[in-house]
C-alpha cells in the first residue's frame, strides 16, 4: 500500500466534495489541503482598477474630448499588441518601478491589458447620454464631477454592469 503525503484539492469546497470523508476515513494522518484561489487574489482588484481607469478615460475622452480625435485609437492600439511582443518591456518598466510582489505586478499587467477594453465600451454608453443632461445639473448648481457622478454614472448603469462583467470573464479566463 502506498500512503500519499499530501491530498491536494483544487476544485470546490471541503463540503461539497463527494467522498472526502471517505478519503480522511482511508489515510487519517495525511493533510488535507485546499489552495487559495489565486484568481480571487488577482481579478477583483484588476476588475477595480480597469473599470475605474476606464471610466475616468471615457469621461475624459466622451465629454472634454481629451486626446484628440485619435485617442480612442492609441487607446486600442496597446490592446491590438500581442502579448508576448510587450512580455520583456512590461518586465522591465515592473522592475524598475520597485514591484517585487508578484500578485501586484499580474494585477498592474492584467489592468493595463483590459483598460483599453472597458475605456471603450464605456465611452460607447457615456455617449449615449446628452451631454445637456449634465450641463442642465451643472446650472443647478452640481459640479462638473458632481454631474458626472450623480447623473451620468445612474444612467449609464446598465453599461457599467455590462462592462464589469465582460472585463471579469476575460480576467477569469486569464486566469487573473
Amino acid at each position: 500500500d502506498l500512503e500519499p503525503q499530501l491530498i491536494l484539492l483544487t476544485h470546490g469546497h471541503v463540503d461539497h466534495i463527494a467522498g472526502l470523508n471517505d478519503l480522511h476515513a482511508e489515510w487519517p494522518d495525511v493533510p488535507i489541503r485546499i489552495p487559495p484561489l489565486e484568481r480571487d487574489f488577482l481579478t477583483d482588484p484588476t476588475l477595480n482598477l480597469s473599470v475605474g481607469a476606464g471610466l475616468m478615460a471615457a469621461l475624459a475622452i466622451s465629454r472634454h474630448r481629451a486626446g484628440g480625435p485619435r485617442m480612442l485609437l492609441y487607446i486600442l492600439s496597446f490592446r491590438m499588441a500581442p502579448p508576448m511582443a510587450i512580455a520583456i518591456p512590461v518586465v522591465a518598466v515592473i522592475s524598475t518601478i520597485g514591484v517585487r510582489d508578484p500578485f501586484s505586478g499580474l494585477i498592474l499587467i492584467y489592468a493595463a491589458y483590459t483598460v483599453p477594453i472597458s475605456t471603450l465600451m464605456l465611452k460607447s454608453f457615456i455617449d449615449q447620454v446628452p451631454a445637456e443632461i449634465e450641463e442642465a445639473a451643472m446650472m443647478d448648481g452640481m459640479s462638473r464631477w458632481q454631474s458626472h457622478f450623480r447623473v451620468t454614472l445612474p444612467l449609464i448603469r446598465s453599461g457599467l454592469a455590462a462592462t464589469i462583467l465582460f472585463i471579469f470573464i476575460i480576467c477569469w479566463g486569464e486566469g487573473a
